[in-house]
């Protein structure tokens, strides 16, 4: 059995799904628009090209330009969302909603979604925008919706600077802080705060870039396996000290430094070297 192509109804209300419908040939327009303007520039005619291959490049530009609509509905919710807010709309209204997310929620909106419009409204966007001077629409294009709700929570935790109640992306906003002021610190450059949090939002807008599972890969490191270390006590002189001996796995080790990055000076050791000094002549000793 084959079935048809159908012409589906966008929205329940008509006004909505008639100007659905329209825009649907306004975007072919946008699309054609689009195509001409960057062959132009390019220099290419466009009878360089067959009815056929025109025709695809239209419809798949339409496509790229159709995904807007998703940024276009966060930034509408979004500005909404800030009015009702603003003027308590939802408590003077006559269904006696408790709270904003309720009255969120019976518009079909879900906590968690409620959260990721307000946080991608009134703060990332802002940032990306205001501060680093992006092009949101391209960004957003480059990124996609699925990905920016994934990266929204490390977003905002690097922005705001607040902790996460998230673990996970604690975890990550601190291994991304740690590895950055660490690979810089080894070419003798400091950084500020803001240069810190610049480069973690451009760390995490390149990951989003990459299929979702990836992502989910890149933004969620492990931690490493937990290792023994020994604290000894031990009298020099006339002074108490204490040594501490680990033994450490390569990723143990480049945790650890991440963690010990500007508080210890590490030095080089061979073991024929450690056998003749000081400390080395101590544990001797201590045999």
């Amino acid at each position: 059995m084959q079935i048809s192509a159908i012409t589906i109804q966008a929205s329940t209300n008509t006004m909505i799904a008639d100007y659905l419908f329209k825009f649907e040939a306004q975007s072919e327009q946008a699309a054609t628009h689009n195509l001409q303007n960057a062959l132009e520039n390019s220099g290419v005619d466009l009878d360089t090209y067959t009815q056929s291959e025109l025709r695809a490049m239209i419809k798949l530009e339409q496509l790229k330009l159709i995904g807007d609509l998703g940024l276009a509905e966060v930034l509408l919710r979004g500005k909404l969302i800030q009015e009702i807010e603003n003027e308590a709309l939802w408590s003077v209204h006559p269904n006696q909603y408790q709270s904003m997310q309720d009255a969120a929620k019976d518009q079909g909106i879900s906590p968690s979604e409620y959260s990721n419009i307000r946080n991608l409204y009134n703060i990332v966007f802002p940032y990306l925008t205001q501060v680093l001077g992006l092009n949101l629409a391209l960004v957003w294009e480059e990124v996609g919706k699925s990905n920016f709700r994934e990266l929204c929570p490390y977003l905002v935790r690097t922005i705001t600077g607040e902790s996460s109640p998230s673990r996970n992306v604690e975890h990550a906003f601190e291994v991304l802080a740690e590895d950055i002021l660490a690979t810089n610190a080894a070419s003798g450059i400091a950084m500020t705060d803001d240069q810190v949090q610049q480069a973690i939002v451009g760390q995490l807008l390149e990951a989003g870039q990459l299929p979702n599972r990836q992502l989910r890969t890149r933004i969620r490191p492990e931690r490493p396996a937990s290792f023994t270390t020994h604290v000894i006590d031990y009298i020099q002189g006339n002074s108490p000290i204490k040594v501490v001996i680990s033994l450490v796995n390569e990723e143990q080790y480049a945790y650890l430094m991440r963690k010990l990055q500007g508080s210890v000076r590490i030095v080089p050791t061979q073991m024929q070297e450690l056998a003749r000094s000081h400390f080395g002549q101590m544990i001797t000793d201590a045999r």
